[in-house]
C-alpha cells in the first residue's frame, strides 16, 4: 500500500516558492523528485544541505538523447538505504513516468511514512506529454486514500493559461499566482474602467461560466439553459451577467437577431482566451 498524505496537491508559481512549499512539507515524509531542469549532481547536495527531513529520498532525472548513447530510455540504481536515483530519457510518456513514480512508492510501501512528490517544473513535463497527459498523471497519483502529496512548479510568465486552468482544478490548491500578458491585463483593465459591474462579474464568476459552457451540448443556449448544464451557486442572472461579459471581452460571441434573453454561440468558444482573460481579471483583484 503507498505511503498516505492528507495533503492535497498544490500548484506553487515560482521555482524558489515550489521548494519553499516542498521543504514545508518533507519533514518526516519520503521525497520523490522529479528533476526536469536541474541534474541529481546539481539538486541533491542543495536537498541535503537544507533539509530537515528524515524520510526516504527518491530522484527521476530526466535527461537528452545525446547520438550514441545506449538504446536504455531509463534506469534505477538504489544507492542507499536512503537514496534511489532514477533517469528517464526525453520526450518522456505519461506511462513511463506513471511506472518509474509507482516503481518508488512501491519500494516504500512497506514503511510508516507519509510521500510528497515534487515536479520541478510542470513546463517540460507539459512539452512532452501534453495537457491531457499529465492531468491523467495527477488523477491517478491523487486518487484515493493512499494517494501522495504533491508540490508543482509552475513558471509564472511562460505557463499557459488554460494548462493552470486545468492544473488549479486537478491540484486543489496554489499558492502565487500566474502573471497575464499584457495585452489580457488591457483587455479586462477596457471592460472593468466602462462597466465595472460587468467586470465584477467575470472577476468574481468566470470560472463557473466556463465550466457551464463546457459542459453544455446546445449550441445557441440562453443562461439559464447553461445554469441547467451544471451544479452552481449562481442564480441564472448571475450566470447571464457573467457571460455578457465574457462576451464583451471576445471569449465567445452573441446570435445575433434573437428576441427575448441574450443566446450565446457556444461554437464560438474559446477556451485559450476565456483562461488568459479569466486569470487576468483575477490578478486584478487587489488592484
Amino acid at each position: 500500500m503507498h505511503c498516505v498524505s492528507d495533503e492535497p496537491g498544490f500548484l506553487a508559481f515560482g521555482a524558489e516558492r515550489g521548494l519553499q512549499e516542498l521543504h514545508a512539507r518533507a519533514a518526516d515524509r519520503n521525497v520523490l523528485a522529479v528533476l526536469t531542469d536541474s541534474t541529481v549532481d546539481e539538486w541533491y547536495p542543495q536537498w541535503e544541505r537544507t533539509t530537515t527531513g528524515s524520510g526516504q529520498v527518491g530522484l527521476i532525472e530526466y535527461y537528452e538523447m545525446v547520438r550514441g548513447s545506449a538504446v536504455d530510455t531509463h534506469e534505477t540504481h538504489v544507492v542507499s538505504d536512503e537514496l534511489a536515483l532514477s533517469t528517464v530519457q526525453r520526450p518522456v510518456d505519461v506511462t513511463a513516468l506513471i511506472d518509474m513514480l509507482s516503481e518508488h512508492l512501491d519500494r516504500w510501501a512497506a514503511e510508516n511514512a507519509d510521500t510528497v512528490i515534487f515536479i520541478e517544473s510542470i513546463e517540460t513535463m507539459l512539452a512532452d506529454a501534453g495537457l491531457a497527459g499529465v492531468i491523467d498523471l495527477f488523477e491517478q497519483m491523487l486518487d484515493g486514500s493512499n494517494s501522495p502529496g504533491v508540490v508543482v512548479s509552475a513558471d509564472p510568465e511562460t505557463t499557459g493559461p488554460r494548462a493552470v486552468v486545468e492544473l488549479q482544478n486537478c491540484l486543489g490548491e496554489t499558492v502565487g499566482r500566474p502573471e497575464p500578458p499584457a495585452s489580457a491585463i488591457a483587455a479586462v483593465s477596457r471592460l472593468r474602467a466602462e462597466d465595472p459591474a460587468t467586470f465584477g462579474y467575470v472577476q468574481r464568476y468566470w470560472r463557473e461560466a466556463v465550466s457551464a459552457i463546457e459542459a453544455t451540448s446546445r449550441n445557441y443556449p440562453q443562461a439559464k439553459q447553461l445554469h441547467g448544464a451544471v451544479e452552481t451557486e449562481l442564480s441564472p442572472r448571475m450566470l447571464g451577467m457573467t457571460l455578457s461579459g465574457l462576451a464583451c471581452l471576445d471569449v465567445l460571441s452573441l446570435r445575433g437577431e434573437t428576441n427575448g434573453p441574450n443566446r450565446y454561440a457556444c461554437r464560438s468558444y474559446d477556451p485559450d482566451r476565456a483562461a488568459r482573460l479569466g486569470l487576468a481579471a483575477e490578478s486584478l483583484a487587489e488592484s
